[in-house]
């Protein structure tokens, strides 16, 4: 497999700031209201795409991985303020992945959803802290959050037909909440 070299990073920059400008614009109470969950993902082109070429897109890294963090936490911080309106119990968290960062999304819920993402990973026994070296530039406001370590179990098919046998890869997904 080849490893795509990914290019235009002032671009995906903007593109995260539009995307994020975007949602900030939902009314996210009202679509909670009415469908009782919203995820949110950076869906920023090269990692949203399939792949053409059949090459491998390597993870956002350095200020690119950045953007990423900080768009999220000030989209979890709308979130979260606009769901403390609500009269009901809700979720809303921040899963950020360590593998595979850009799939690291918020999820809102309410009602039975609820229990659905409180039980969609496979919770870690081994105690770890969050990683806040990491990200040192954001290291404040992470803080702010409780974090708990999960695993995602993924399954991958090991070559192009039906008959090859599935391969597990494991993430490690790091939920945080604030109070």
């Amino acid at each position: 497999m080849h490893t795509k070299k990914i290019r235009g990073h002032k671009r995906i920059h903007r593109t995260i700031e539009r995307f994020k400008h975007a949602i900030l614009d939902i009314d996210i109470y009202t679509y909670i209201k009415k469908n009782n969950r919203i995820f949110i993902t950076l869906d920023i082109h090269p990692w949203n795409s399939l792949s053409v070429t059949n090459s491998i897109v390597p993870q956002p890294k350095g200020k690119t991985k950045l953007y990423m963090l900080k768009a999220l936490l000030d989209i979890y911080d709308y979130c979260h303020s606009q769901l403390q309106q609500l009269s009901e119990p809700y979720y809303c968290k921040l899963w950020l992945f360590e593998r595979f960062f850009s799939h690291s999304q918020i999820v809102c819920a309410t009602g039975i959803f609820i229990d659905y993402y409180e039980t969609t990973f496979r919770k870690l026994v081994q105690k770890k802290h969050y990683p806040y070296d990491n990200f040192t530039l954001y290291n404040e406001q992470l803080k702010q959050f409780t974090w708990q370590i999960f695993i995602n179990e993924i399954d991958i098919q090991m070559g192009s037909n039906d008959f090859n046998p599935m391969k597990k890869q494991f993430d490690i997904v790091w939920i945080g909440s604030k109070g």
